[in-house]
C-alpha cells in the first residue's frame, strides 16, 4: 500500500500535481490520500501562493477516489462544500490496513499531547500540520509526523510524506530526493 501525505496546500494546484506525476504511477498508484488540514484558503497571514488556483485544487481533490481531511485553522465551511468532503472534523483516526493513524492540524495541541492521544486510541502514528515545518520522529512508541508545506514552506523545503508498507519517507516537492525516513515496526494484528 501506499499513502501520500500532505498538509498545508493553500489553494496551489502545482505543487499537487508534481507530486501525483511522481508518486501515483500505474506500476505503484496511490491506495489513500491524507490532508492534515488548511487545503484550499492560503490565509489572511500569508502572501498568495504562486500558483494559487483553490477552485481547480478543490476539482483535483474531489476526484480522487480515496482522500481524508482535518479541519485546518484557514479551512472553513465553504471549503468542506467545495471539497464534497462530506465532513472535515478537527481530528479523525484513519485505519490503513493494520495501522491506526491519528490525524489532526495541530494547531491548538503541543506534540506530547498529540502523541498521547494517539496512544490513547492505539494508533502508531500521529500526523499534524500548521507550523509549515516538516519533522518526522518517534516519541514515546509513536510516529510523529508533520509532511511540511508544499508551497509555503517555513523549514526551506516544499515537502510531502510517503507511507508504504514498511517506511515513512519525507520527500522533498521540488525534486523527490528523501529527506527523512522511519523503518515501521510490523504493525499490530
Amino acid at each position: 500500500m501506499k499513502t501520500l501525505i500532505i498538509s498545508d496546500t493553500h489553494g496551489s494546484l502545482p505543487e499537487i500535481e508534481t507530486i501525483f506525476a511522481r508518486e501515483h504511477t500505474a506500476e505503484a498508484p496511490l491506495d489513500f490520500v491524507l490532508h492534515s488540514g488548511d487545503v484550499l484558503y492560503h490565509g489572511p497571514r500569508n502572501p498568495l501562493p504562486k500558483g494559487y488556483t483553490p477552485a481547480d485544487l478543490a476539482r483535483f481533490f474531489s476526484e480522487l477516489p480515496v482522500i481524508r481531511y482535518v479541519r485546518g485553522n484557514c479551512d472553513s465551511d465553504v471549503d468542506q462544500v467545495v471539497l464534497e468532503s462530506g465532513e472535515m472534523p478537527k481530528e479523525q483516526f484513519v485505519r490503513i490496513g493494520s495501522r491506526l493513524i491519528y490525524l489532526t492540524h495541530g494547531e491548538h495541541t503541543s506534540e506530547q499531547q498529540r502523541v498521547s492521544r494517539a496512544r490513547s486510541k492505539g494508533a502508531t502514528i500521529a500526523v499534524s500540520g500548521h507550523t509549515h515545518a516538516s519533522v518526522l520522529k518517534r516519541t514515546d512508541g509513536v510516529i510523529v509526523l508533520n509532511p511540511g508545506s508544499t508551497v509555503m514552506p517555513k523549514d526551506g523545503t516544499a515537502s510531502y510524506a510517503l507511507l508504504t508498507d514498511d517506511t515513512i519517507y519525507l520527500k522533498s516537492v521540488s525534486d523527490g530526493r528523501i529527506l527523512a525516513s522511519i523503518p515501521l515496526e510490523s504493525a499490530p494484528n
